[in-house]
């Protein structure tokens, strides 16, 4: 036969205040313990070190989060400048992609109206010295922008630390 849900609760009840009083007892004689201990009176000078601590380690935590809070900002505004850039490099590369192909086509074009095998020739060699010279004026382009965006980006990440040393 099984109990009822009345029971069950009963016994849960019971069970749950003998825990309780497992615990209470040993706890109990402790704190008896202590009330008939001599009284101790802790100086002034101590209570007064210890908020005066509690101030200093307040006043220390308050730096630290400022400090964290400056640095937070700083690499978050050095992020947002940095999908910035590359959303700009991204564009540059599809626009040098589209004129490199306009380029080519336009060479086709010129190649099919070529009488001679000179003029071929002379065409390629033309194209290919345009292309190139294309080439490296982006390649310093690059260059330029990476080393301006890599200084301009080192600047941003220590100015909040300009002037500290570490204690």
């Amino acid at each position: 036969m099984t109990d009822s849900p009345k029971s069950d609760a009963k016994k849960t009840k019971a069970a749950a205040e003998q825990a309780a009083e497992a615990v209470a007892a040993p706890l109990e004689s402790l704190f008896a313990a202590f009330k008939n201990a001599p009284k101790f009176e802790i100086p002034t000078a101590a209570r007064d070190f210890v908020v005066r601590a509690a101030e200093a380690g307040k006043d220390r935590a308050e730096k630290v989060q400022a400090g964290a809070n400056k640095v937070t900002e700083t690499i978050q505004s050095t992020l947002a400048r940095s999908i910035d850039e590359a959303a700009l490099v991204s564009r540059s590369v599809i626009k040098a992609a589209h004129e490199d192909a306009t380029a080519a086509l336009a060479a086709v074009e010129k190649l099919a109206t070529a009488k001679s095998l000179n003029e071929v020739v002379q065409l390629q060699v033309d194209y290919a010295r345009e292309r190139s010279e294309v080439a490296a004026a982006r390649a310093k382009s690059a260059f330029d922008y990476m080393t301006t965006m890599v200084a301009e980006r080192a600047k941003g990440m220590t100015a909040p630390f300009a002037g500290k040393t570490a204690a």
